[in-house]
């Protein structure tokens, strides 16, 4: 039955019943403006629906019974008992006594649900316990433009749809007599979406709520800043973030309490970040469709399907992601999904709206290990045996998708879908008995310049390689050595900006290496490199500005972090213009400023017969230029 709409005395009764239904919850939307009056909420006629109004009328359905009025008199004791909620989109001081605003708090407090969306945080400010039960006053609106919002709990039933952040074009509030520590936070600006220069912005902690909730005495409070055009009116993702926010405040039986916060995710030295290993659990991670992982000692293994099992907790726009997998047998069937903006409870979605790297069998083809399922194969498949683990790893830059398996480059695809979204592990129906198992999954996030993704040296060839001056670097079991010396063995591709990462480790803190950047071609003269272009060098013992991590001769390292002999350590190099930042194993180790050219090759030394360096998993990420 659809819903009757009767013009009564100034107000709009919404959703009629007839026969011997349920009861449905009953809510009162007030949108009164005794300030400023929004478009959304700005009748034709008095007895005409507003816009507002009628989205949420046609969104609501059967589920509430909603009474839509502008009148303040609503605010009474007798008649605000006949409501199950209340929803405020207001604006000012409304024209009630203190008794009429007293009756809406002890309607709450005895347990009531309140929903404020957008302006009903600029109302009521001569009484401040009206800020204090909804969270927070506005304090001003610096940006009315698209903007990209985080989804702080994705488990909460007003975002749970939203995935880790999306995008919506709307007007965005900051507040006052606002605290994270009053309210629970559900939705928040992603502050790199937007001019943090412009006029207007007062909150020094740059922290910009956008959804909230929390209880309040026997009843809830709901808070949605978004709301303001016409457009998101008609926006499902915030009808359905509306509705359920209001859903929840009538939800008594279910605790009220915020859920505690996400757990703590320290990176490693190459800057990752654990999603699923022994320390952190499955923290953050849920379930879509049938079947599940069993989870034992930091390992996952699918059990039944067809279903995703993904990372809820946020989004990731740029990224490296890396985790072992092994199988059970050949046929053992899953997939690695990245950038799925949504899951909304089906599977299904993640297939449509995102990108599966596929793992099942070993011949290269669109639907076997290392595609991008039914898009694009392999151009090999490195895969172990059943039973063993394997690496996998999946770069993410822009439209671009770089596949690596046991460390050799295999597959480099450009896609036209979301750039940013979710991580999941496909749980799939499987063969049989066969199964796939996962672990130490980890996520590197990538900086928004990030313009593509290369891989130097995957541990197969060196065509793309030459080497000048004496000795040289050998490559075995996917390792570069360096031999004899003075010689440098460089890359045959220029970069201009761009990060560096690579591994390498020593025999003895003595011997002697280095990396150098923006050099141009040396032909076969190693002292172009050191004329030309600057040398992050490689030797614990070396004196003032020629020590690890120092720009060789033109600045020293601030300290040395390595590792002990034998060790891996890890180089991150950052090049932006003029400036070189310098990490090693995690750790900042130097920033200079230089003045050689801004463009030019990355080569490896081979200082001398008595130094033994060696080098793996050389990559680069080049950047965007201004």
């Amino acid at each position: 039955m659809r819903p009757l709409v009767v013009a009564v005395l100034g107000f709009v009764l919404i959703g009629i019943t007839a026969g011997k239904e349920e009861p449905k919850p009953r809510i009162l939307f007030l949108t009164h403006s005794a300030g400023y009056v929004h478009s959304v909420v700005r009748r034709p006629e008095p007895e005409q629906l507003s816009h507002a109004e009628k989205q949420l009328l046609e969104a609501a359905g059967e589920r509430f019974e909603i009474v839509a009025s502008q009148d303040a008199g609503y605010l009474q004791p007798d008649r605000l008992a006949a409501f199950d909620a209340v929803v405020f989109y207001t604006t000012g001081e409304l024209p009630v006594d203190d008794a009429a605003k007293a009756a809406l708090i002890d309607f709450v407090k005895q347990g009531g649900g309140f929903v404020g969306s957008h302006c009903a945080t600029d109302t009521f400010y001569e009484y401040p316990l009206y800020g204090e039960m909804l969270g927070g006053y506005f304090d001003g609106h610096p940006w009315n433009q698209p903007v990209r919002v985080r989804v702080e709990d994705a488990t909460h039933p007003a975002t749970k749809h939203l995935g880790g952040a999306f995008e919506i074009h709307d007007e965005i509030y900051q507040f006052k007599s606002w605290s994270r520590e009053d309210v629970h936070v559900l939705l928040s600006l992603d502050t790199d979406s937007v001019d943090m220069t412009k006029k207007g912005i007062k909150r020094e902690d740059n922290d910009f709520a956008i959804a909230w909730c929390k209880p309040y005495g026997k009843g809830r409070v709901f808070y949605t800043a978004l709301g303001h055009h016409k457009h998101v009116w008609k926006d499902a993702r915030f009808l359905t973030h509306l509705l359920e926010g209001l859903a929840w405040t009538l939800d008594t039986d279910a605790p009220a309490e915020p859920r505690p916060a996400p757990i703590e995710r320290t990176p490693d030295a190459q800057g990752f970040l654990p999603l699923f290993d022994a320390d952190v659990g499955t923290a953050g991670w849920r379930q879509a469709g049938p079947g599940r992982f069993a989870v034992k000692d930091g390992i996952a293994t699918a059990d039944g399907g067809m279903g995703l099992w993904y990372f809820a907790e946020r989004s990731f726009r740029n990224f490296t992601l890396r985790l072992d997998f092994k199988q059970n047998t050949w046929q053992a069937n899953s997939g690695v999904f990245v950038r799925f903006p949504r899951v909304d409870g089906d599977p299904w979605i993640p297939v449509e709206e995102g990108y599966e790297i596929q793992i099942q069998g070993a011949v290269p083809s669109k639907s076997n290990t290392g595609s991008i399922y039914t898009f694009q194969a392999p151009t090999h498949v490195p895969i172990r045996p059943p039973g063993e683990w394997n690496a996998l790893e999946v770069t993410c830059i822009g439209q671009e998708y770089v596949v690596r398996l046991n460390g050799a480059l295999i597959n480099r695809f450009t896609g036209e879908r979301a750039t940013e979204g979710m991580i999941g592990l496909q749980n799939h129906q499987g063969w049989k008995d066969s199964a796939v198992a996962f672990r130490n999954v980890r996520i590197k996030e990538l900086p928004e310049d990030a313009a593509s993704y290369h891989v130097l040296y995957d541990g197969s060839t060196l065509d793309d390689w030459k080497m000048c001056g004496p000795g040289g670097v050998r490559a075995v079991d996917g390792l570069l050595t360096t031999e004899g010396g003075m010689g440098m063995l460089w890359h045959k591709q220029p970069f201009q900006d761009f990060i560096l990462y690579l591994d390498w480790r020593v025999d003895r803190p003595r011997d002697n290496s280095g990396i150098f950047v923006r050099f141009p071609d040396p032909g076969d003269d190693p002292w172009v490199a050191v004329k030309g272009g600057y040398e992050i060098q490689i030797q614990d013992v070396g004196g003032p500005k020629q020590r690890t991590g120092s720009i060789y001769d033109f600045r020293d390292a601030q300290w040395v972090p390595t590792h002990v002999p034998g060790r891996w350590n890890h180089y991150e190099i950052e090049v932006r213009g003029q400036r070189y930042r310098v990490k090693v194993n995690g750790k900042l180790v130097n920033e200079f400023v230089g003045e050689r050219a801004l463009e030019g090759f990355i080569g490896l030394q081979n200082h001398d017969p008595e130094s033994r360096v060696q080098f793996k998993d050389l990559r680069v990420v080049s950047l965007k230029r201004d």
